[in-house]
C-alpha cells in the first residue's frame, strides 16, 4: 500500500498479473487506540473515518488506509461508536484477506 503499508492474504498461487485486495467488511474490527504490534496471522493498520451510514442493526464506516477506502460493518450496539475524522485501527485475519485478479 502506499505509505509502505504491508498487508497479507492467503494464497494457493502467485496471481500472474498486479491483484486487488478485498476484505470483507464484517470481518474486520475497529479499536479506537492501536493495541500494539499485530499477532502474525493478523493484518493492522490505521485509518481516518470519512464516512458514518446506519443501516438498521450495523453501523458502515468508510476509512480512508493511505488512499484506499476500506468499509467496515459493526453491530449497531448504540453505543460505543467512533466518530467522523477519528483515527482508528482494523485489524482482521489473514485468511479473511482475499487476492482478486484484474479481469481483463
Amino acid at each position: 500500500m502506499a505509505g509502505g503499508q504491508t498487508l497479507r492474504a492467503r494464497v494457493k498461487a502467485a496471481p500472474s498479473t498486479a491483484p486487488s485486495f478485498f476484505v470483507r467488511p464484517e470481518r474486520i474490527s475497529l479499536h479506537a487506540n492501536a493495541g500494539g504490534s499485530a499477532a502474525t496471522e493478523t493484518n493492522q493498520t490505521t485509518g481516518r473515518i470519512r464516512r458514518m451510514s446506519f443501516l438498521g442493526n450495523i453501523v458502515r464506516y468508510a476509512i480512508d488506509v493511505h488512499g484506499a477506502e476500506f468499509m467496515v460493518d459493526v453491530q449497531n450496539s448504540g453505543s460505543n461508536r467512533f466518530a467522523v475524522d477519528q483515527i482508528v485501527t482494523l485489524s482482521w485475519a489473514v485468511n479473511d484477506s482475499l487476492l482478486l485478479e484484474k479481469s481483463s
